[in-house]
């Protein structure tokens, strides 16, 4: 199971969407970004590398959600 610690959960400056700013196993950072349509944006810190990812989403829950499985499923993260 994933060790998620949130850092920050706020509404966004520019458009008022809800973000949430967390680590996961202290191995990646991650905002994401929800979109009143059901989409969703991650933005993912490595350290070495960034990537954005994209889901659909029914909440900023189920955004969370898929980004940890995302990332927990990837072959470095143990």
């Amino acid at each position: 199971m994933a060790r998620v610690r949130t850092l920050e959960k706020r509404h966004s400056e520019e458009c008022g969407c809800p973000e949430e700013h967390f680590e996961i196993y202290g191995f990646a950072e991650v905002i994401i970004h929800m979109e009143p349509d059901g989409s969703g944006e991650a933005f993912i810190d490595f350290g070495d590398w960034q990537e954005e990812k994209e889901f659909q989403c029914a909440d900023i829950d189920d955004l969370r959600q898929k980004t940890v499985d995302y990332i927990t499923s990837l072959e470095m993260v143990d």
